[in-house]
């Protein structure tokens, strides 16, 4: 347990308490922090009054205790700026806007592949996104490889033009159902 500091003590921290004030705010330059730091000084001050020495000047010894306290704050500060800063220069593990932008981009591109004939889409798709071999791909469609990559060469440039083009993205147009074989005619089996 803390002794408890002398009349006299805390008479001279009362005192001393409008010097104090104007010593923190040349300190901080701010009338909020230099309150904070006024408390942070009379708190430190009456924690350690028993390592005051009586006879010596009080004012100058709860100076050195404020500027002490400044110091460590400033230096304090100045760690968390450069860790701030560090931290602004790292890339984050999920960046929420280039993740909704992909999910948007994704969705615009998934939507194009409507406009696609159907083997180009389908090889696109095996390969592009489902990540097939061509090989692998070519033997889920039931055509050569040589087949799978010109569908997927030939969809490439198709969906690279619309995407240029700005081509209209969802429900199939007529043109795109008819590109795809579906002109929702029924056939007979």
């Amino acid at each position: 347990m803390m002794a408890q500091p002398d009349h006299d003590f805390c008479e001279g921290l009362v005192d001393a308490l409008p010097h104090l004030r104007r010593f923190a705010f040349v300190l901080t330059d701010s009338t909020s922090d230099a309150d904070d730091l006024l408390q942070a000084t009379c708190e430190r001050a009456l924690a350690r009054s028993a390592q005051f020495r009586k006879g010596t000047r009080q004012l100058s010894w709860l100076f050195s205790i404020m500027d002490s306290i400044s110091k460590n704050q400033r230096r304090a500060d100045a760690t968390r700026k450069r860790v701030h800063s560090d931290m602004a220069n790292v890339t984050p593990l999920f960046d929420g806007e280039r993740d909704t932008l992909g999910k948007i981009h994704a969705r615009d591109v998934l939507s194009l592949m409507k406009t696609l004939d159907r083997d180009q889409a389908a090889a696109l798709t095996l390969v592009a996104i489902e990540g097939y071999s061509y090989r692998d791909a070519a033997e889920a469609l039931g055509v050569p490889q040589g087949t799978l990559e010109s569908r997927v060469a030939r969809g490439r440039v198709a969906l690279g033009q619309a995407i240029e083009q700005g081509a209209p993205t969802g429900p199939d147009t007529d043109a795109t159902a008819e590109r795809r074989g579906n002109t929702g005619r029924r056939t007979a089996r």
